[in-house]
């Protein structure tokens, strides 16, 4: 790399349109092992809060692909990771509209078009089921009538998604009859202007506009729905060739479709095969996510989405020979780089934000291995008063001033600092 050749630390940028916590995870990871971080993110991302971050350069919600190509030709990174599935299409589009960065973009992302592939639902799982992975049923949608053709043929329940959008939107859960034409209207509907400002006023999230702009298909597929819980495949990889893996399942979420909030680690060989066939095929370099759920009873895993960026499991070293940034970085700087140390027997892992704001009562956050950064005080307080679980407004504010003023309780930390929520 040039910046490791002429002595300077390799210079790595995180590109997060939303205001997702883990990426400033995954930015202490890499700075911890000698990489200068600079981010692309926009205004009060909690990116901006920690001191791993040497650099943020603006987002721009008008113009977010001018942006993104300002920072990469002012940063000069060495690699590029995306942080949500909008950082990864707009990348594309900024490699499309620069050919002088397409092919940075194209080496630190993989190949172009198949990345874009991963970002739709049916697509996806045709390339899947081509590589002979377990995958449910599922369908194009093109109208009501479509949808309710194959109900009949397929039963209840099954699960409607979207195109062009993640972390859980865009998904509805249909279980019984009278509940399908309204789930395929809320799943269908373009977001309206009053709810985009709303989002982006009070909740500080513009992804609905983000999710606007691109879905311009407006793809809806229909899936079968498989009863058990979720569980992730996470990998780093290198030109359709994964070079470490992790997987977990999901204990805990935010909602029936929400992210993982308590995990643990697992084995799954038929995770691991699905994940490396699909890098192979779809020739991915990066940091990866793939969804899966394990079926009630038989514990069979069914793919139902893939992530060609960056997602919270990835910042994690559960253990010696499944840390994905140090197997990404010894790839990328062609040298030996020690695995940071794992967090030993703990057999469960709360994710922070996100268990604490659901439930800051809740006893698992004193036997798992609550995942806080106690070393950076402003990154854990910025952390703590983002919306990550979604809450309604009017209920943070009853939160805030619920028992008199006390508001919820406080996160302590090791060395006695309780934190609050301000907001």
């Amino acid at each position: 790399m040039n910046t490791a050749s002429s002595g300077q630390p390799p210079k790595l940028l995180l590109v997060s349109t939303q205001q997702w916590p883990f990426s400033a995870r995954l930015a202490i990871a890499f700075a911890s092992l000698g990489w200068r971080v600079e981010a692309v993110c926009p205004r009060g991302h909690v990116l901006a809060a920690t001191r791993a971050v040497q650099r943020v350069h603006p987002y721009s919600l008008r113009d977010p692909l001018a942006a993104l190509a300002t920072a990469i030709t002012s940063g000069a990174p060495d690699f590029i990771i995306p942080c949500d599935d909008s950082a990864v299409v707009r990348l594309h589009r900024v490699g499309q509209r620069h050919p002088a960065l397409q092919a940075l973009i194209a080496n630190c992302l993989g190949n172009p078009d198949a990345c874009l592939q991963a970002t739709r639902r049916e697509a996806l799982m045709a390339a899947a089921r081509a590589e002979q992975i377990r995958t449910p049923e599922s369908a194009d949608i093109g109208s009501l009538a479509e949808l309710q053709t194959w109900q009949q043929r397929q039963g209840l329940p099954l699960v409607l998604k979207a195109d062009g959008t993640f972390g859980g939107t865009g998904v509805a859960i249909v279980r019984e009859p009278g509940e399908l034409e309204p789930a395929y209207h809320a799943v269908s509907a373009r977001p309206g202007p009053l709810r985009i400002l709303k989002r982006m006023l009070v909740n500080q999230d513009h992804s609905l506009l983000d999710q606007l702009r691109d879905r311009r298909s407006g793809g809806l597929i229909a899936q079968q729905y498989i009863r058990g819980r979720p569980a992730n495949r996470a990998v780093a990889c290198w030109r359709g060739a994964v070079l470490a893996g992790t997987s977990v399942e999901a204990l805990d979420t935010l909602g029936a479709t929400g992210a993982a909030i308590l995990v643990r680690a697992i084995e799954r060989p038929e995770m691991d095969q699905a994940a490396e066939r699909l890098v192979r095929r779809l020739g991915l370099s990066g940091l990866c996510g793939f969804d899966f759920m394990l079926e009630e009873g038989s514990g069979k895993a069914y793919l139902i989405e893939v992530n060609p960026r960056a997602t919270p499991v990835t910042a994690l070293a559960l253990a010696p020979g499944r840390d994905l940034v140090a197997a990404l970085s010894r790839q990328l700087l062609g040298r030996p780089v020690a695995d940071r140390p794992d967090f030993g027997q703990h057999e469960r892992i709360a994710m922070f934000p996100g268990t604490w704001l659901k439930n800051p009562d809740d006893p698992v956050l004193l036997s798992a291995h609550h995942d806080v950064p106690w070393d950076e005080p402003a990154l854990v307080q910025a952390c703590i008063d983002f919306d990550y679980a979604g809450t309604p407004f009017w209920q943070r504010w009853l939160q805030l001033h619920r028992q008199g003023g006390a508001g919820l309780p406080g996160l302590r930390a090791p060395d006695g600092r309780v934190y609050r929520r301000s907001r």
